[in-house]
């Protein structure tokens, strides 16, 4: 996996601050970032950013994966202020239930560019 640009991993950090911020307002836990995970989200957020447009594509491939039984995805392109990504999320009822899905606990956030990969699990791996 290429190394994160600085300004990349500072823009996923805060998109995962405001999504925990939002999840305990909501009674839930916050996530535990896994690096597993988070390798997961980068690759993808590389292929969407090479592609240059947001997909789902290969969602069961990462899963299968993962040592989860569930996992969850929202990916998100174009918003300059990482805090607006949560915004944007909210909006689509799909998204919104994923970034609530209480039965999650462990999640890589990983920008490329406006290219954003959140994916969450109920397994660190």
């Amino acid at each position: 996996m290429p190394a994160r640009a600085a300004s990349d991993a500072d823009y996923a950090d805060r998109v995962l601050a405001t999504l925990n911020a939002y999840r305990q307002s909501q009674g839930l836990p916050v996530l535990k970032v896994s690096a597993a995970l988070a390798a997961l989200a980068a690759e993808h957020s590389t292929t969407m950013a090479a592609r240059g447009k947001p997909s789902h594509d290969g969602f069961a491939g990462r899963f299968e994966r993962t040592s989860g039984t569930l996992c969850v995805e929202n990916v998100a392109q174009g918003f300059k202020i990482p805090e607006q990504v949560l915004i944007g999320w909210k909006r689509v009822s799909t998204h919104h239930r994923n970034v609530l899905e209480p039965r999650v606990g462990y999640v890589g956030v990983v920008a490329d560019g406006l290219f954003v990969t959140y994916f969450a699990c109920d397994e660190p791996r």
